[in-house]
């Protein structure tokens, strides 16, 4: 039994099949009847009990939960043996239990849990070490949604745990464990555990120093921002590394950028650029800093500064370590304030080969972020002069190239004018090219640098009218993307929101469903879930075409996508009847009774005034608009955020089709919820650096514009706020234009020009002799009219 069943599970691993009948399955099944036959303790089995962690494993990786977890179940239903099989029954525990989502902390707690008990077992055997690093990598995994900013500081206590039994284990794989060591400390200090932090980065210096001396500027980076050494120390370890210095100067520069301390931003760039191409001295310390306003070396090391936590704002989630060039734009943002001391003298020409590309790279994107086209173009065609061996460094360059194309429109760039868009889809064209080269050379982090950057020059297109020509490049970054598991979430939400949006105008309803379906799963913590969630149920409608809606809400937005879709084809009467009915879905009661405010009505019989008419006719208007008054009083808060994006769509549609009488009401309808109900509290932004390089909250058409790939630690904190509010607001805005447009229509179609008073009729017919003329001033009728 024991061998058929090992059979039956390694044919599960091999052959994909599924259902009843599979061969995971009839494994399962056989393991249960055996269990069962055997249920006590006592009882022995006729097969190995390691089974029933192999049945869970193979179930795992199936998706078969339920199976994992009955097979557990029977397996600590007997005593089990210390062996591997029980640390990774408790492995297979943790990825049960394994969170989805940065909400699920308590989940996150129960995970963490056996990956403890897994560690603690495999440490006590050397023989059982390897299972150290194995629960290592599984808790990474699942702890991948907490490394964003204010959740990292969830992990501090699990991830000190993992680090500390690697160590004790002592785990051959240093670039694993330096990995882990930098994630630690940006955890602690997200927790404000300033001295664990400091300790733990002494360790991780040490390490990388070491073993790993590729990965030591990325510690050393930590240490600066977060001012965890000593500035002696610092002094000491720069003091023979010309690599190193230059490094710290450009962390330097940027932190007196973000801090708004450096007020010649392009003479200082350019000095700097200047040294790194080896045309001033390196060791020239006020080259640098001598425009930020900072003290001397020696005044700083007798008055040190108070360490204090930077903030980091809802923004961009990326893997917390950096592991090659392209991420160098994120690098220096990763490094920060507070150590101040000037790094040693040196020459110069000691710059290494390799690290003066690196170096070169990072300037150019700290030029590109403050909007210094000239210094960018500089350091590229420095770099361009340069050895380079690196691939990396080559893609990173095509992309800031791409990205010089559209700074080069200068202010033209952010218009609509043909040169401008053509040059801009020229640069998307190439960006395209090196995004996929970059998928090629299977870099994650030059993959993310790519794709920000196509993003941000695709932003000002996603318009309705050019936001098609954007599909094949967006749906390019979203997979590549995918394919790396970014952890780019915020974008990758609005990448798949503009890809739904465009897939819908392609009349490709599913696949725009399946869009909105991913940017719900990545609009983690909900900035945009009311938006996403009534863009879907408005796709899941056009798909019922055969099934009546029950809710008048959904019934009136069928009947206004049906208007839609008649804009070109169909004619002026039914587009007229299908706008009507979208209307009285919405206000059965009152819609149809304001819209005969307009109607021509007769002055009545007898001797009539020359103005009666007109005064009758404004009466008409005064009497049945007031019928709108009691429509929100009567249905209340009832689904009124619903009801008034509904109203707004009408008024639009009515609009786009030149159906102005339509096009008023349903905007009055609509500003009647412009009371107050919604308002948006002011969001604190503490960077000012050029909004184009911000990351900024996405417009009603298109996301906003990501900065490229910056780091959460480095990140200031805000509070992420619900954009449903903020978009009602801009959709009241929005409509109070449309009416204005439209009632300006409504007084030229009566002969009066705006801000002017109308003109009084001319009576032309015959009046006997003594006939005294009435002024209009004088007429009720004419008062009330005009």
């Amino acid at each position: 039994m024991d061998n058929n069943i090992r059979q039956l599970l390694a044919a599960s691993r091999k052959q994909s099949d599924e259902g009843d009948g599979s061969f995971l399955h009839q494994a399962h099944s056989q393991l249960g009847t055996a269990a069962q036959s055997k249920a006590t303790i006592d009882g022995n089995l006729p097969f190995g009990q390691d089974l029933f962690v192999i049945c869970a494993e193979v179930a795992l990786e199936r998706g078969e939960s339920a199976i994992a977890t009955d097979s557990l179940r029977m397996f600590f239903m007997k005593s089990p043996p210390p062996n591997q099989f029980l640390c990774r029954a408790y492995l297979c525990h943790a990825h049960l239990l394994a969170p989805t989502s940065a909400e699920d902390k308590d989940q996150l707690d129960k995970a963490v849990v056996f990956i403890l008990k897994a560690m603690g077992f495999a440490k006590r055997n050397p023989r059982y070490h390897f299972m150290v690093y194995n629960a290592s990598v599984l808790y990474w995994q699942f702890c991948r949604p907490f490394l964003k900013p204010t959740y990292r500081r969830c992990l501090s206590a699990s991830l000190h745990s993992v680090v500390r039994a690697l160590e004790e284990v002592k785990d051959h794989d240093h670039e694993w464990r330096a990995q882990l060591m930098i994630a630690l400390v940006e955890c602690l200090v997200d927790a404000g555990q300033l001295k664990e932090a400091g300790e733990i980065s002494r360790l991780a210096s040490e390490l990388t120093k070491a073993n790993i001396p590729e990965m030591h500027r990325e510690v050393l980076a930590l240490q600066i921002r977060f001012n965890l050494i000593d500035g002696a120390k610092l002094a000491k370890e720069l003091r023979n590394s010309s690599d190193l210095t230059a490094f710290q100067r450009i962390v330097k520069l940027r932190v007196g950028l973000e801090q708004q301390e450096v007020t010649d931003v392009e003479g200082t760039m350019a000095r700097l650029i200047s040294q790194l191409l080896k045309e001033e001295e390196l060791s020239r310390p006020s080259s640098v800093l001598g425009a930020t306003g900072r003290k001397t070396p020696v005044e700083e090391s007798r008055t040190r500064a108070t360490p204090s936590l930077p903030a980091a704002p809802d923004g961009l989630s990326r893997m917390s370590t950096v592991t090659s060039i392209a991420q160098v734009a994120t690098a220096a943002s990763d490094v920060g304030p507070h150590n101040k001391q000037s790094g040693g003298t040196c020459d110069p020409d000691a710059l290494s080969i390799n690290e003066q590309p690196r170096l070169l790279l990072e300037m150019a994107y700290l030029c590109s972020e403050y909007d210094q086209p000239e210094l960018l173009k500089r350091c590229l065609n420095g770099l361009k002069t340069l050895n380079i061996r690196d691939n990396t460094v080559y893609l990173s360059m095509e992309f800031l190239d791409c990205e010089l194309m559209v700074r080069g429109l200068g202010f033209a760039q952010e218009m609509y004018t043909k040169n401008a868009v053509e040059v801009r889809l020229q640069a998307i064209e190439r960006l395209s090219e090196a995004v996929t080269n970059a998928v090629r050379a299977a870099d994650p982090n030059v993959i993310q640098v790519g794709s920000v950057t196509m993003w941000n020059i695709c932003l000002p297109l996603l318009q309705p009218n050019m936001r098609r020509k954007l599909r094949r490049p967006l749906t390019l970054i979203a997979e590549a993307l995918q394919d790396i598991d970014s952890l780019l979430i915020l974008l990758r939400c609005q990448l798949h929101t503009e890809l739904a949006k465009i897939e819908e105008e392609e009349e490709q309803i599913q696949l725009a469903m399946e869009h909105l379906e991913k940017a719900i799963i990545f609009d983690d913590g909900g900035q945009y879930s009311d938006r996403l969630r009534t863009l879907f149920h408005r796709l899941k409608l056009r798909t019922e075409l055969y099934k009546s809606p029950e809710r008048s809400e959904d019934k009136a937005a069928m009947i206004i996508e049906q208007a839609r879709k008649s804009s070109d084809s169909g004619t002026v009467r039914k587009k007229r009847s299908l706008l009507v009915q979208a209307g009285q879905a919405l206000s059965p009661d009152a819609f149809l009774l304001v819209l005969e405010s307009e109607s021509k009505t007769g002055g009545g019989g007898g001797n009539q005034t020359l103005y009666a008419p007109l005064g009758s006719k404004a009466e008409h208007f005064k009497k049945c608009v007031k019928k709108a008054a009691g429509h929100t009083k009567r249905l209340g808060t009832e689904n009124d955020k619903e009801r008034a994006r509904l109203w707004a769509d009408l008024a639009k549609t009515a609009r786009k089709q030149e159906v102005w009488d339509i096009c008023r009401v349903a905007a009055r309808f609509c500003l009647l919820y412009d009371n107050d109900r919604w308002k948006v509290p002011p969001l604190a932004r503490p960077d000012t650096r050029p909004d184009s390089d911000q990351q900024q909250p996405p417009s009603s058409e298109a996301g906003g514009s990501i900065k490229r790939a910056k780091t959460p630690s480095q990140q200031s904190v805000t509070v992420n706020v619900a954009h449903t509010d903020r978009d009602l607001i801009r959709m009241l805005v929005e409509v109070n234009f449309l009416n204005s447009e439209a009632l300006v229509h409504l007084l030229r179609s009566h002969g009066v020009d705006l801000n002017n008073d109308p003109i009084p009729p001319v009576d032309s017919s015959k009046k006997p002799k003594g006939h005294v003329a009435t002024k209009p001033e004088d007429c009720p009728e004419w008062l009330t009219y005009r």
